[in-house]
């Protein structure tokens, strides 16, 4: 069977594929360093997000859900790697380097 955007089959716990993206969204690099930093572009969550693209340009970064996130408890994203989570505008996802001025791209979408 093709691939179909629309598709939506009720037997799968309600799950839908059109619902995961969107026809629009925003991208900007974000520098990370050793305090935590939420991942989002601008001051806040682009409202309605449903993707989170994150993919460091210089060095590897950790990610967690909480701002108390460090090198040792967060999981790692390895440098040019992209990461893609699918999490809404209520969840906060953070970043931080083992060094200072790390360059990240991140997009919501």
């Amino acid at each position: 069977m093709p691939f179909d955007p629309e598709f939506d089959d009720s037997s799968s716990a309600g799950t839908n594929v059109s619902d995961v993206l969107r026809t629009q969204g925003t991208n900007n690099a974000i520098t990370v360093g050793v305090t935590a930093v939420e991942a989002k572009v601008g001051g806040s969550r682009l409202a309605g997000r449903k993707l989170l693209v994150i993919s460091p340009l210089d060095n590897d970064v950790y990610w967690g859900f909480r701002s108390d996130v460090t090198t040792a408890n967060g999981f790692p994203i390895a440098k040019l790697q992209v990461a893609i989570f699918s999490v809404d505008d209520s969840i906060a996802v953070y970043l931080i380097a083992a060094g200072a001025g790390k360059s990240v791209v991140v997009g919501e979408s």
